[in-house]
């Protein structure tokens, strides 16, 4: 560009960035944006910075007075037998998340999606346990798996195996078992929808091209269908960390964390020790640091989607 075109060009560029600042800092656009922003900072951003600071605070949720404490809080859940034990569980939660209802939803996936008739139908059907919410789900599995009239239990004494029979609920080596499988049964239909989205986005000359080489069905699945599906993969993880992290509806409505602490989770322990003990900056400190740590799981499968791309 010759110099007089260069100086020609400079105000018009000039000109484009305060046009694009101006639409930026449009006032009609930010009376737009404003109900949803204060909608966001009343009912979660200033909790949360509450939450933040009740947890160095010592309160019981009804007294005037607050006790500052600092990081005590925090050293007790250290120091805590029943936090580190639901901790342990949530974590077992999270493994779970990640093979089964996320395997499940890629076989399905891959089945329905070389279905030639009835897709539609199959897809309608096995997404239907998603669609209830885990509080419905949670009460129909503690039918099913009531000792006296459960159809596990009544199966069983049908088959003649009455000895295998057993509260499932209440057996503290079953328990986290028996919730685990009402979980995948009301998770695995997301894994399959997510999955078979992924598939239509995989370019169907790979397939063509694999057949051409020579390539088996099995190796077709692990050289294109799998690197095919790895973003979305990744959601599934991070979703499932995040899902095993926060479990609390599904514990909750089926056992209440018992029995003797066999199912507690995090976020039903922050719950008792919040508003059944009244122990309010305990349970907000446990609940900042649930927070952080699924900040930082998220945080960490952002950057290494990022640094993969």
């Amino acid at each position: 560009m010759s110099p007089p075109a260069a100086i020609a060009a400079a105000p018009a560029a000039s000109l484009t960035r305060r046009r694009s600042l101006r639409q930026a800092i449009n006032p009609t656009a930010w009376l737009f944006i404003l109900p949803a922003a204060v909608i966001y900072f009343v009912f979660h951003l200033l909790p949360f910075i509450q939450t933040i600071w009740l947890g160095f605070h010592k309160w019981d949720g009804a007294s005037p007075e607050r006790t500052w404490v600092g990081l005590a809080n925090y050293a007790q859940a250290l120091g805590d037998e029943i936090f580190w034990r639901a901790l342990s569980h949530n974590l077992i939660f999270v493994v779970m998340n990640l093979v089964l209802p996320t395997g499940l939803g890629l076989i399905l996936a891959v089945l329905i999606a070389n279905v030639n008739r009835g897709r539609s139908t199959y897809r309608f059907l096995l997404f239907v346990p998603y669609v209830l919410s885990l509080a419905v789900v949670g009460i129909i599995f503690g039918r099913i798996y009531d000792p006296n009239i459960g159809i596990i239990n009544q199966l069983l004494r049908l088959v003649g195996l009455a000895d295998l029979a057993r509260p499932w609920l209440g057996d503290p080596s079953w328990v986290l078992i028996a919730i685990i499988l009402s979980g995948v049964w009301h998770g695995f239909p997301f894994a399959m929808m997510i999955y078979l989205a992924g598939l239509q986005g995989i370019d169907v000359t790979l397939y063509e091209a694999a057949r051409l080489d020579g390539a088996n069905g099995l190796q077709t699945f692990q050289h294109v269908t799998l690197p095919g599906l790895t973003n979305v993969t990744t959601l599934l993880i991070s979703s499932a960390f995040i899902g095993g992290l926060t479990a609390f509806t599904l514990v909750w409505t089926m056992t209440g964390g018992g029995p003797f602490y066999a199912s507690e989770v995090i976020s039903t322990f922050i719950y008792k020790r919040a508003f059944e003990d009244v122990y309010v900056g305990y349970g907000a400190a446990l609940s900042v640091a649930l927070a952080a740590l699924a900040l930082l799981v998220t945080g960490m499968f952002i950057w290494l989607r990022e640094r993969r791309d």
